[in-house]
């Protein structure tokens, strides 16, 4: 009451009404599922007393703290991200569009001064030993590097046995799983595949996947060839899915969303690979990303050069001279990617 009313006024958000704001207004340059994936790495568990102070009112070291919060609960990796996704809000709020709204500006930004880069813990003599542990030689002297977060070949051969049975899976599941095993790109550019967009010719030995930036990490373009193994399931599901649909894979109706949009969600397709390692009687169950993992070794371990792939991967590190960088004309580079993937 004993403001003066000719003063300006300026007004602050508190931690906990940025994040709301960033996750309903989202910044144009982040992916959807990037916003909410963010979204759930700023929650009140993980920033701790960071959520009910005002943005004003943060430093530096109160972000660091909250990465070395999460540090100490031994999870690395979730600090990493939650900072990035704090750096990224922080940005975004302190936009022409939401300074005015948040109360900081690029000047005022405490996010600014935090670095991105994880900070790992100083390695020991046990973890060396640990390591080696991992590396024997087979029965026949070939070396083998023992990784239990890799899927075997055996745990691979199993779930292809399973999806390819057309008794085992509904379509719909194997249509999706097949995408993701033959192709090995990210779960979200599998999930919001669009229906035109992967191609089977009769006559062709191969089909392939037409995506662009929308669909992709890196926000590149990139034609994918993959084994008509995986394309002839995926053509049956288009014949028995709505012609009119933009997504290959649609929204599926759900008690909490009976009315269903847009693509299929990424935790569904985690689901559905979950319960197929365990029907397929794997040894365990793998994450999405792991395939992608298991790809990049088994082919390096093959003599497939780290070039070709990375063709197939669509890694962008931003780098000159990257292969991934310079795809970015559309070239399919067909002949590389069939040697890759054929292997």
């Amino acid at each position: 009451k004993d403001a003066d009313p000719a003063a300006p006024v300026m007004t602050t958000w508190d931690f906990a009404n940025m994040r709301r704001e960033f996750r309903e207004n989202p910044p144009d340059w982040l992916r959807e599922e990037t916003v909410k994936g963010y979204a759930r790495a700023m929650s009140a568990f993980q920033v701790g007393d960071l959520n009910k102070k005002f943005l004003t009112e943060i430093t530096a070291g109160d972000i660091r703290a909250v990465r070395s919060a999460i540090e100490q609960r031994g999870n690395n990796r979730q600090a990493a991200l939650t900072i990035q996704a704090i750096k990224s809000a922080f940005e975004w709020s302190s936009e022409d569009d939401q300074k005015s709204r948040s109360g900081i500006s690029p000047e005022t930004n405490p996010a600014a001064e935090v670095s991105t880069k994880r900070r790992h813990k100083k390695r020991t003599k046990a973890d060396a030993i640990a390591a080696a542990g991992k590396v024997k030689f087979d029965e026949d002297g070939e070396l083998v590097f023992d990784d239990g977060t890799v899927p075997t070949r055996k745990d691979l051969g199993l779930l292809v046995l399973l999806l390819l049975d057309s008794s085992k899976l509904p379509l719909l599941k194997r249509a999706v799983l097949l995408l993701l095993l033959f192709t090995v790109q990210r779960r979200y550019s599998v999930a919001c595949a669009l229906h035109q967009a992967v191609i089977t010719f009769e006559t062709s030995e191969y089909s392939i996947w037409v995506m662009d930036g929308g669909t992709t990490k890196a926000g590149l373009p990139h034609i994918l060839p993959f084994t008509r193994t995986a394309g002839d399931v995926i053509e049956e599901w288009k014949a028995t899915s709505s012609a009119g649909d933009d997504w290959l894979f649609p929204s599926i109706p759900t008690r909490v969303k009976p009315k269903a949009t847009g693509h299929l969600n990424v935790r569904t397709l985690n689901d559905w690979l979950e319960a197929a390692w365990k029907q397929a009687g794997a040894s365990r169950v793998y994450a999405p990303h792991k395939i992608r993992k298991a790809f990049d070794t088994y082919l390096s371990r093959s003599g497939v050069s780290r070039a070709d792939r990375k063709l197939i991967l669509h890694h962008h590190e931003g780098r000159d001279g990257d292969v991934t960088e310079e795809h970015y004309n559309f070239d399919p580079r067909l002949d590389e990617k069939l040697h890759a993937i054929g292997k």
